[in-house]
């Protein structure tokens, strides 16, 4: 912003009257300003110009258009709030109207020109409040509760919002093959390899010649240099002809240099004179120089004397000739497969090695196969275990059973798999061949890198871990993990939950799929698509009638969330967003219940916008904020893949009506610091009167403060006032029995006291002065303040300087002698780009929200302690 130079007879007054301050001057005549001399003052004050189409006036009328289909024939209470009355269950209430279903309320409102967004909600018959954030856009909310349609497609990796969670089949059939022709264990046949096997070695990949190529060698005859080439190859700089020395030019010696001297300095050292590529690659280079020459009128320089010819040359004829693996071939002894269906407390011979030395063996457990303590049971490439009806495998503490190379675990039945010790998988399952359990697996960690494993049984105490590339867990029956903690092993674990889920700890990983009234809880959760795993981006989807419950911090690192696009609403309850990041990339869509208790963290104002911003902010789709555990409004009994659930007691939300914040200069010829006196408007719950509370005076002046009859005030004008000073009320506040007018001793302090301006320790409790609403509008009051010295400084309107503001919010004001443009100087805001006092006053129509980003130290109640 350009800084003013003035050069006029005003930039004395002006002067005097900022170094004044606050102090009383002398003389009435030095208050008696006009406005031309006012406004020179602020801008001198404020170091730069104002926009003579600035109002001052920060409120505009809002028309709401909510729609609610949901019951038939119920009627809503239909409310639209300026903040998310869910978080902290306290709403600041703009409009409030009934509808019936399927109908739409209409109704208008005050709000701050700034406003971007506020909430629309409904109550149905039951108390049960349903909050959605609705764009502010040219004057208009539109708000839909229960659209069928959502507006836009939203796409998660090449899949709709519909969650589809696999299923994986073992047969009878399949589990008892493992059984048939297996032998017992023995310490003679469990060695790998064993009993006179023996190798026979693979051979590599050949190529055959069937018929040889054939070839034309070129024919290399002689070059005849002219005498310019011939001198510079000589190093010469001219010659004699004709008795005359001739220097060659700069021109000639460049393009010699830069075009002959592949040819003149060929390196025959290396040449093969039986070497067709030798013969034919020299070839090449001469009649290419020889075609430059002629091109650039040097045709003279070289001549090709004797046979110069490329030649031929034919592909030779074969194929190729595969490769055979190396193999060991078994004599009768050796054993494929084992059977447990006593005890076995040792290890099994690899099954097979990891370089496919031996064929893959299985082992069917119907007995108990305990791995010996501390020590690692390695199951190689294309083997199996299978725990059976009866079957049980105990891994202690320090003890690990390790699967490579598409290896394969089946619990079934009543088999189990126990202790305290680990499961690792690396590189995963074939899709067919996938980890199964519809039995029992406790173990201290099941670490699935790569590939999926399904469990139809349960999982319990365990910890989960997925690797690299995509590490999932299908989970269709019963699993009570631990966790799956952040960190390099939890990566991009998927989870894909088809029934009960839930976790004592942390869930961390890559996505979370929830099919239809399936259950997941955990402690807390840490999902990220800044991690590897395939190009899979990360998100939460969940189906019909499923909840989502995480009862501590959430991070969601560019996540997308969506619900089933018909139906009945999934429920996702989150009890505290610790880490947001999110865009236009990443929205909340489809027919969603959520809850959030509440945003902390880094930024939980700027997660608090990003949520609102991205959660169907026009209406699209059923993506809406409700209270926590009103996921339906009816209890549902136990089922096997859900605790019971009863509604919680719908929240009750203690309505609150807006505060408007009008603030003085003591002076038209003010210092700007916006605190002189400061006054906080709202209506009473009763309906029939205004609270006016008194809360800073930061004037050394004895002030009294007027209020004007109510006036209708036209649309863009801050408020209305009778051409000459009459009529106006005097206001007054009794204290200790005694009325008194003027706003020191209202606040109870000594005449010129600066107070709750942090000048000192001068700090006084808030007053309040009702008033009857009658036609009084608390965003128009025509309030002013008056001394005798000063006369009246009135609201500002167009054209004037801002020594009285009315801010449509609870403000909080600049400490004494700190200018207003100072104390919000936001420049760049993370969502709003520039809201700065200054870009508001010098440019009408920009920065509206100034008043929401102070960008040094303020003073409000609450830092006051009151």
């Amino acid at each position: 912003m350009m800084k003013m130079n003035y050069v006029k007879g005003l930039a004395a007054l002006a002067m005097t009257a900022v170094l004044a301050g606050c102090h009383k001057f002398d003389t009435i005549e030095q208050y008696r300003v006009s406005e031309e001399e006012a406004l020179a003052n602020a801008e001198l004050a404020l170091g730069f110009e104002i926009d003579p189409n600035q109002s001052w006036n920060m409120t505009e009328q809002v028309t709401a258009n909510v729609t609610v289909i949901a019951d038939y024939g119920e009627t809503y209470t239909v409310r639209i709030y300026q903040n998310n009355p869910l978080l902290g269950n306290t709403g600041i209430l703009l409009a409030e109207g009934s509808v019936k279903n399927g109908e739409t309320y209409s109704g208008s409102f005050t709000l701050g020109k700034g406003a971007q967004k506020v909430f629309a909600s409904y109550v149905d018959s039951k108390g049960y409040i349903y909050v959605k954030p609705v764009d502010v856009i040219d004057g208009n909310v539109v708000a839909v509760f229960g659209e069928s349609t959502p507006n836009k497609a939203i796409t998660r990796t090449e899949t709709n919002s519909n969650v589809n969670i696999p299923t994986c089949t073992i047969t009878n059939e399949y589990v008892q093959s493992f059984l048939t022709d297996a032998k017992e264990p023995t310490d003679a046949n469990v060695a790998d390899n064993n009993d006179g096997k023996y190798w026979v070695d693979g051979t590599d990949r050949t190529w055959v010649v069937d018929v040889p190529a054939s070839v034309t060698n070129p024919s290399i005859g002689q070059i005849s240099w002219s005498t310019i080439p011939q001198t510079l190859m000589n190093g010469g700089e001219g010659y004699w002809e004709n008795g005359v020395y001739v220097t060659i030019s700069s021109e000639d010696k460049n393009w010699f240099n830069n075009n002959c001297k592949a040819v003149t300095n060929f390196d025959w050292s290396t040449f093969n004179w039986n070497s067709y590529d030798d013969r034919y690659n020299y070839v090449s280079l001469v009649y290419d120089l020889k075609s430059k020459c002629d091109n650039s009128g040097r045709s003279s320089w070289m001549t090709l004397t004797g046979t110069w010819s490329l030649g031929s040359k034919t592909d030779e004829q074969g194929h190729w000739e595969e490769a055979t693996e190396g193999h060991w071939v078994a004599d009768e002894t050796y054993v494929k497969k084992f059977k447990i269906t006593g005890t076995w407390n040792k290890l099994i011979g690899v099954l097979p090695t990891e370089s496919a030395y031996g064929d893959a063996r299985t082992v069917y457990v119907s007995g108990t196969w305990t791995i010996p303590a501390g020590q690692e049971q390695r199951v190689g490439g294309g083997a199996v275990i299978v725990v059976a009806n009866g079957g049980k495998i105990e891994i202690p503490e320090g003890s690990q059973l390790n699967f490579v190379n598409q290896a394969r675990l089946v619990v079934v039945g009543t088999g189990q798999i126990t202790g305290k010790g680990e499961i690792n998988v690396t590189n995963g399952n074939n899709v067919g061949e996938e980890g199964y359990n519809s039995g029992t697996i406790s173990v201290a960690k099941f670490n699935q890198n790569f590939g999926t494993f399904f469990n139809y049984g349960t999982f319990s105490g365990t910890e989960l871990n997925g690797g690299a590339g995509t590490s999932t867990f299908v989970n269709q029956g019963h699993m009570y993990i631990s966790g799956a903690p952040k960190g390099s092993n939890s990566a991009n674990l998927q989870i894909k939950n088809n029934c009960w889920f839930e976790a004592t700890g942390e869930l961390a990983g890559k996505l979370i799929e929830n099919g239809a009234g399936a259950y997941l809880k955990a402690a807390s959760l840490d999902l990220s698509s800044s991690e590897g795993g395939e190009g899979i981006g990360t998100y939460i989807a969940a189906d019909n009638n499923s909840k989502i419950v995480i009862t501590g911090a959430v991070k969601l690192n560019g996540t997308l969330i969506i619900g089933p696009t018909s139906g009945d609403a999934a429920y996702i309850e989150f009890d505290n967003i610790n880490f947001l990041n999110v865009g236009d990339t990443y929205p909340i869509e489809n027919n969603l219940n959520l809850y959030v208790g509440s945003f902390t963290g880094d930024n939980p104002t700027g997660y608090e916008v990003s949520w609102n911003t991205n959660m169907n902010a026009e209406g699209n789709g059923n993506a809406q904020m409700v209270g926590k555990a009103a996921f339906n409004t009816a209890a549902t009994e136990a089922s096997d893949c859900a605790p019971a659930f009863t509604p919680g007691t719908p929240v009750i939300i203690t309505n609150e009506n807006p505060i408007y914040s009008y603030a003085f200069e003591d002076t038209k010829l003010g210092d700007y610091d916006l605190n002189d006196v400061v006054i906080k408007v709202q209506e009473n719950e009763d309906g029939e009167h205004l609270d006016l509370k008194v809360v800073a005076s930061g004037a050394t002046l004895n002030l009294n403060i007027r209020l004007y009859p109510a006036a209708t005030v036209p649309d863009g004008v801050v408020a209305v006032y009778p051409e000459k000073e009459e009529g106006f009320e005097v206001l007054k506040y009794t204290r200790d029995g005694v009325e008194c007018d003027e706003v020191h001793a209202m606040l109870g302090v000594d005449p010129g006291t600066m107070v709750n301006t942090g000048w000192g320790n001068n700090k006084a409790q808030p007053i309040t002065i009702q008033i009857l609403k009658g036609d009084y509008d608390p965003a128009h009051l025509p309030l002013a303040i008056y001394s005798v010295a000063q006369g009246e400084v009135r609201l500002s309107g167009s054209g004037t300087a801002p020594y009285g503001v009315v801010i449509p919010k609870n403000w909080s004001w600049p400490y004494e002698t700190r200018k207003v443009h100072n104390i919000y100087n936001a420049t760049q805001t993370a969502n709003d780009g520039d809201q700065s006092f200054e870009t508001f006053s010098s440019q009408a129509g920009q920065a509206e929200s100034w008043y929401d980003h102070p960008t040094g130290d303020v003073l409000n109640e609450k830092t006051l302690g009151y």
